[in-house]
């Protein structure tokens, strides 16, 4: 990356402000993180980061694995109502991480901010970014700090402010009325009982309210009451005390409880802005969308920033043109509208007047219908095509994380074998026999992928007699070829971020060459959309 371009500007050092400026730094960006707030945040915060997120923060080179070892991984959650209770798995069999972690939001800034400083670049803290005036060529910010007031122009500002005010929170909104409800949220240490372990998350369900208790690290639990009817708060932080005689009738806790201080209350809302990106200005997480849930909030806001970083980086590069960045408020808006029909729909179970009526026959067929990670399949248009058809992993969707093994074969997985985060990735599946113009359609597809830029290589064998080279992968068991759905010889054009550009028979190349020609070489113009949304 040359220095004759300022650098993009990331407003915001919370979670998703950090993810972006460490997802920017791995693709060779220059960035500088600002931040109003003059001492980073130490409290617990949003702590529970689904699979996809977790994948999101590994691709922007965060060390995920000491991540997990500060925290407590979530196996199940449990519902109950009265003497009735069922449990369902969370784990996600098709992600690099298979199970949600929970982990307090300072630490995660912490190994945020670490790994961050590693790459050169630390926030400035007690700047506030009072005006943005986006031209041509820059963006010119007004930055307000304690002694002094000052313009800095910046290739891009991408504003991760969450609620606050600012320039970055002023885009028109569209808010949609939710049932009034607020949900109080107070850290405790429980005594020791049964059931009450690390990994489980417990919901207790009861008329017009429900307690949640979510695992933490320490031997530590965030506790939550919903509240149904409840009008916006005006009452100081909850504490324990304020909420035992409820979590002792819905839960039958109450001895041996001990806060852990003040909490905080949130009453769920639901606003989103009608474009998460205009000119050199673009919106991440809750300053782009407020959905009824702080979890959603958080780990949307994270996978935003994942989908626009290698975007962003593209353009700066030269590689691709303006177009590129439109498809990031398509993509994420359509994604936040879901979350935030499923999170109020979580909300509406959570506060439900006759508890029995909505949740016996579930708990009784041991059956959850609303998953807190909603799967994500993108539009088919200008990034997505899906020239095949049929059952199997599709454009638009995420790659599915399946065991493979390396042509020594050492046993590893089909993402972590890929550059995700960072490059595109031509994944070619030779289907489950062998048949006499494999060879020539491998060597015609690597051909198409050498002519791009940055574009890399991996082929799945998954035939026995196969003659793997040395960076090639073995499918023995199958198991790649049945969840990817490639019953056939097909090539998958696999996205930075990880998400499927293109799905195609490796028989017929002319689909990749088309979509690469028109997505990946393309520096200006917008290419044309590819059929009627999946």
């Amino acid at each position: 990356m040359t220095n004759d371009k300022p650098p993009t500007i990331v407003v915001g050092a919370g979670p998703v402000g950090l993810t972006m400026a460490l997802a920017l730094t791995r693709q060779g960006a220059d960035c500088r993180v600002v931040d109003r707030e003059p001492e980073r945040n130490i409290g617990t915060g949003c702590h529970v980061l689904w699979p996809r997120t977790l994948e999101s923060l590994e691709a922007a080179g965060l060390p995920v694995t000491d991540l997990v070892a500060k925290g407590v991984i979530l196996e199940r959650k449990t519902f109950h109502l009265g003497r009735e209770s069922f449990s369902h798995g969370l784990a996600d069999p098709y992600s690099l991480w298979p199970l949600p972690l929970s982990v307090p939001q300072r630490i995660l800034e912490q190994a945020l901010t670490e790994a961050l400083a590693a790459r050169g670049v630390t926030v400035e803290r007690g700047a506030e970014v009072t005006g943005a005036s986006p031209g041509d060529r820059e963006v010119r910010l007004t930055v307000r700090r304690e002694d002094r007031q000052e313009e800095i122009p910046a290739a891009y500002a991408v504003f991760a402010t969450g609620g606050a005010q600012g320039p970055g929170s002023q885009a028109r909104r569209r808010a949609t009325p939710l049932p009034p409800a607020a949900v109080a949220h107070v850290d405790v240490r429980l005594p020791a009982r049964p059931g009450f372990d690390d990994a489980t998350e417990h919901i207790f369900l009861g008329a017009g309210a429900s307690v949640g208790l979510v695992p933490l690290p320490g031997g530590r639990h965030r506790l939550f009451v919903s509240i149904a009817g409840a009008s916006p708060v005006t009452a100081p932080p909850p504490t324990w005390r304020d909420l035992s005689d409820r979590v002792r009738d819905l839960a039958g806790l109450h001895d041996g409880v001990e806060g852990l201080g003040a909490g905080w209350w949130f009453i769920p809302r639901h606003c989103i802005a009608e474009r998460f990106g205009s000119g050199r200005c673009f919106l991440l997480g809750e300053a782009a969308s407020a959905v009824p849930m702080p979890v959603h909030g958080l780990n949307i806001g994270i996978q935003d920033a994942a989908n626009l970083a290698w975007k962003l980086a593209s353009v700066l590069r030269g590689e691709s043109g303006p177009w590129l960045l439109d498809t990031y408020s398509a993509e994420r808006r359509a994604v936040a509208e879901k979350a935030a029909e499923s999170a109020a729909r979580i909300l509406a179970y959570g506060t439900a007047a006759d508890p029995g009526a909505t949740h016996r026959e579930r708990i009784r067929r041991s059956r959850h219908d609303v998953k807190t990670e909603q799967p994500i399949r993108y539009a088919a248009g200008a990034l997505h095509r899906d020239a095949i058809g049929g059952e199997g992993v599709t454009a638009g969707e995420h790659l599915a994380e399946c065991p493979v093994t390396t042509a020594a074969g050492t046993p590893t997985t089909l993402l972590r074998s890929m550059s995700t985060g960072q490059a595109w990735t031509l994944l070619i599946v030779t289907g489950p026999r062998p048949s006499r113009t494999l060879a020539a359609g491998v060597a015609a597809a690597r051909s198409i992928a050498a002519g791009e830029r940055g574009v890399r290589v991996r082929v799945v064998h998954g035939h026995d007699g196969a003659a793997p080279g040395p960076d090639d992968l073995l499918d023995p068991d199958g198991t790649a070829h049945r969840t990817l759905g490639a019953a056939e010889p097909s090539v998958y054009l696999v996205r930075p971020d990880g998400f499927i550009g293109y799905r195609g028979s490796l028989e017929d190349l002319n689909g990749l060459r088309a979509y690469t020609q028109a997505v990946i070489s393309s520096r200006s113009a917008v290419p044309a959309p590819a059929g009627e949304p999946l």
